[in-house]
């Protein structure tokens, strides 16, 4: 057992995480003094903040979409990828080739969630907007050998000065 919130059980063995981070904040009294600087005492441990994240993806192997056939007057099946688990598209669609391009361009979206990468740069870039691609270098082999795509960016400026946080997927 990870964690139990009341009567929820957090294990890793149901769901795994890829990152758990750990942030815990110490509580100092301050003093002032006439002339010098404040005098602080540790007064105790503040709080544990604890966060875990990961991808939970469902393991298809393709994607089975429809189509309306006006001649035979009855549904016809299109299937992108394998046929062992298939991902069912509910939208019918009324042809055969909307039917196709729709099953290949989840089956892509599929794939590339297959694996994601997330960066925080200590130095803001502003030139950084999704559907860039990424070359990454000086990382595990399986990462550097990829190519990547940008699928969100975020800038943040605050007070201790301005970053960017990218999160990419496989490059399909």
């Amino acid at each position: 057992m990870l964690m139990a919130l009341g009567m929820f059980v957090f294990e890793t063995r149901s769901v795994p995480y890829q990152q758990l981070q750990r942030r815990t904040e110490w509580r100092h009294a301050s003093q002032s003094r006439v002339g010098e600087r404040p005098a602080y005492q540790f007064v105790g441990a503040g709080t544990d903040t604890i966060t875990l994240s990961g991808t939970l993806l469902l393991e298809f192997t393709g994607v089975r979409a429809y189509w309306n056939d006006p001649r035979e007057a009855k549904r016809q099946v299109v299937i992108a990828g394998g046929t062992e688990k298939l991902k069912e598209l509910r939208a019918v669609s009324v042809s055969e080739a909307d039917a196709t391009d729709a099953a290949r361009s989840e089956w892509q979206r599929i794939q590339r969630r297959a694996a994601l990468f997330e960066l925080t740069l200590a130095h803001g870039r502003a030139d950084l907007a999704a559907e860039t691609p990424v070359t990454v270098a000086g990382f595990k082999p399986p990462i550097d050998g990829t190519d990547w795509l940008i699928t969100d960016v975020e800038d943040i400026l605050d007070d201790n000065g301005y970053i960017t946080r990218i999160r990419c997927e496989v490059k399909a």
